[in-house]
């Protein structure tokens, strides 16, 4: 170990430097990197906010007010309705764009008539109320017409009440005489730079901020740590014709490393700088890394030659870790022995108990599969005698009832009915005959009652033929007809199936216009307390439905009723159409 460790750390103190550098230029390379992808950002919200200042500027009343004839300014004054559109729409701004507040600031005391007159002071404030901020200072000392301005240009009223950030536009207009100025104020959260910084760069240590050509930081990833690694805006411009990629600098006896680049249209800067400990840290880490798989690959060639040296206590060892996972519930047999000794017959002996083991849990396995397939015929066997009784009561009352002429047709019906019912696949079917043997249930049902059913099905082509297991329409269609709306005074009524997909999943919808369910029984019907043949008859082959549904497809599938009482039912049936 000394002698194979020993030349590592001796080489380790050796590459430091060197690693160091690497690092710091890697470092360099992912700064700027995350910087050209943010910077894209910046300046498309900031294109937003320009776009939003040329949509106000594009506003008739805005042209009209500040229009460079006096008489068009006083028109625009008296004209109340057009102020007020005005304002609205400058509100939809504030709705639909990233713009939390709008403010035109008129340079005149807030007692003058002018306000008045225009009527919407939520929009028009007298420059009185911003006297004493840091950007109405500058506009008033120089001759900018624009400015984007940081928290601090603001005063303490708009931070609190409008917010973090604004872009201020100066025009004017003629009133009784004289050249007023005026200021157009969109107001920001900094959020909405903060979370790009945030977003786009690592949280490693490193400081991201945006500067201002006037030496102001617009936003930060860290305030306190964006005033300690603080470079001037001069400095970083005067990089910009230097053939270095980034800029070096000590602060408080510790170099610090900036990259930056150019957020175009208001000559901002986009600011990374990353103080040397992070770079002295990861090259720390780095030599870690390298030591620790050393190290890694250090202990598996001892462990390799232990197990070349002690082969008998390997293959011991291989039995016991293998035979452990028993504990896990996994059994996995191993590879035959070469060599039949006492450690050779034990593996022997261990495989043919996994085998074994397997053939008894798939014998099991198929055992439940037969006993769910038995318990779905045995469902779908209950509820076709149910169906048979019915139908054959209405054979009987239309022979006895003088319209003998009809039971032709009627055990036509029938038997197509049941020949649908008795196909070669006596479990599953289509949606398309299900569909067929519900509209044969309803003709032999019309037969018996004059036509007093309607139906109206609205099944989509592309799911037709999907599999669906048989007899799951017709039990709803006959609970429909039966107990909703031949309980209705006039015995007629309509129902209406439909159908969609939704990826896998399989919607059919039967909706009746009977009586409905009164909301005492409703949440019983799929239960096995309301399926009791001696209490709710009824619902035995409603619930036996959903019951061999969920066996088929899983709890989360089934039936789901929705009613009201005197209004009608609504039965949805829900499978999918990669299972059956």
């Amino acid at each position: 170990v000394v002698a194979v460790l020993a030349p590592l750390l001796l080489l380790s103190v050796l590459f430091f430097p060197r690693l160091q550098s690497m690092v710091l230029h890697q470092t360099i390379l992912d700064k700027q990197e995350q910087i050209a992808a943010a910077t894209p950002l910046v300046e498309d919200t900031i294109e937003q906010i320009l776009s939003t200042n040329k949509k106000i500027r594009s506003e008739i009343y805005y042209r009209n007010l500040f229009s460079a004839f006096e008489e068009t300014t006083a028109i625009a004054i008296k004209d109340p309705e057009a102020a007020e559109e005005f304002a609205g729409h400058l509100k939809d701004l504030v709705k639909t764009e990233s713009v939390k507040n709008i403010r035109i600031y008129v340079g005149l005391p807030e007692s003058d008539h002018f306000f008045k007159s225009v009527d919407c002071d939520e929009i028009f404030k007298s420059t009185d109320q911003v006297q004493g901020s840091y950007w109405h200072g500058i506009f008033y000392g120089t001759d900018y017409t624009q400015l984007f301005c940081p928290s601090f240009y603001l005063s303490i009223n708009e931070i609190d009440n409008l917010g973090t950030l604004a872009y201020i536009t100066r025009m004017y207009f003629f009133y009784q005489g004289k050249r007023i100025p005026c200021f157009l104020a969109q107001y920001y959260s900094s959020d909405i730079f903060t979370r790009i910084l945030k977003d786009g760069f690592t949280r490693d240590g490193s400081v991201a901020y945006v500067i201002t050509d006037r030496d102001a930081i617009v936003t930060s990833t860290d305030p306190y740590l964006s005033g300690i690694y603080h470079f001037d805006y001069s400095d970083i411009y005067n990089y910009l014709f230097s053939s270095k990629s980034y800029l070096e600098k000590e602060i408080l006896g510790k170099k610090v490393y900036t990259s930056f680049s150019v957020i175009q249209k208001p000559n901002w800067f986009l600011v990374v700088s990353t103080p040397e400990g992070i770079i002295t840290r990861k090259t720390e880490i780095s030599i870690m890394e390298i030591l620790l798989i050393v190290a890694v690959f250090y202990i598996i060639s001892l462990v390799l030659a232990f197990q070349l040296s002690s082969s008998i206590t390997g293959r011991i060892s291989s039995v016991i870790q293998t035979m452990g996972r028993i504990r896990e519930g996994s059994m996995v047999p191993m590879e035959e022995p070469e060599v039949h000794d006492e450690i050779g017959d034990l593996i022997s002996t261990y495989n043919y108990m996994t085998n074994k083991q397997q053939e008894l849990t798939e014998t099991l396995q198929t055992t439940a599969d037969e006993l769910r397939i038995a318990e779905v015929n045995a469902l779908q066997a209950q509820i076709n005698p149910h169906f048979l009784y019915n139908t054959l009561d209405t054979i009987q009352w239309m022979a006895t009832s003088g319209m003998a002429d009809q039971v032709p047709e009627t055990v036509q019906a029938l038997s197509r009915f049941y020949k649908l019912t008795l196909g070669k696949d006596l479990t599953n079917t289509t949606i398309e005959k299900e569909i067929e043997h519900a509209t044969l249930y309803i003709k032999l049902q019309n037969i018996r009652f004059n036509n007093a059913i309607e139906c109206i099905i609205d099944i989509p082509d592309e799911i037709s033929q999907l599999p669906i297991p048989r007899l799951t329409l017709q039990p709803i269609v006959e609970n429909a007809i039966l107990h909703g709306i031949r309980e209705k005074e006039s015995r007629e009524g309509c129902i209406v199936i439909t159908g969609w997909q939704e990826d896998l999943d399989v919607y059919l919808l039967v909706s009746d216009d009977g009586i409905g369910i009164s909301p005492d029984i409703l949440p019983n019907v799929l239960s096995e307390e309301g399926s009791n043949p001696e209490s709710r008859g009824a619902n035995i082959a409603i619930y036996n439905v959903h019951h061999r549904l969920q066996l088929l497809y899983g709890k989360d599938y089934g039936l789901s009723y929705e009613s009201k009482e005197g209004e009608g039912t609504e039965v949805t049936i829900h499978i999918r159409a990669d299972k059956v």
